[in-house]
């Protein structure tokens, strides 16, 4: 299970304290910052996969992808 992912320059992970939230990086992870956050219909994040032009995040609630991290959308149940 990926809960880190190197995606066009940038770190992804998904926040150790926090699972229904994703942060990233820009200096190889030396400091994080708010990417985007589960809404209760996604629940928490588990995985985190390469979309070729999206990130895919498998969550407690079915897979989602985002191209932004302001707003994800249900993939499948």
């Amino acid at each position: 299970m990926a809960t880190m992912l190197n995606y066009k320059g940038r770190l992804y992970r998904i926040n150790p304290a926090k699972p229904r939230e994703l942060q990233y990086s820009t200096n190889k992870g030396l400091s994080w910052h708010i990417w985007g956050i589960a809404n209760s219909s996604m629940g928490d994040f588990q995985e985190l996969m390469d979309g070729s032009d999206e990130i895919l995040a498998r969550c407690e609630k079915g897979l989602f992808y985002s191209k932004t991290g302001q707003s994800f959308h249900l993939r499948s149940r």
